[in-house]
Formats: structure tokens, sequence, C-alpha cells
């Protein structure tokens, strides 16, 4: 499995969220921190799940999380 975060689209707070989450985790998705900054959640997930996650009309946009290194 993979650390992706998941973006909701702008108007997806709350319970709408809270159902997203549900259902992944109905998927062996393990379900981490919420980063409210940028509406969004950190999943770890398979690619596949990642893959039918982004047919989901309150989803933005789906990104595997990496490390950012500064100079």
């Amino acid at each position: 499995m993979k650390k992706f975060i998941v973006v909701f689209k702008k108007d997806i707070v709350g319970s709408l969220q809270d159902s997203t989450v549900s259902a992944l985790q109905a998927e062996g998705a393990i379900v981490g921190d919420r980063i409210s900054l940028i509406n969004a959640v950190l999943v770890e997930m398979t690619d596949s799940v990642a893959e039918s996650l982004k047919q989901n009309s309150n989803i933005d946009y789906i990104e595997e999380d990496s490390e950012v290194k500064t100079c």
C-alpha cells in the first residue's frame, strides 16, 4: 500500500467527507490525518483503490504522498 493525499472539492465538508472516508475504510484503506488547510485527508491504500476513488464526485484530486526537500 502507498500513502496518498486525497483532496476533496471545496464544498465537500463534514458528513460528505465522513461518508467518503467510511467507504475508503470499507475497501481496506487506512485513513490518517485530515489536512484542513487544503480540505484533504492522508490515506494509505492500494493503487487500485486510488484509481477507483478518482471516479468519486466528492474528490478534486489524488496525489501520491512524497517527502519535500529544500535546499
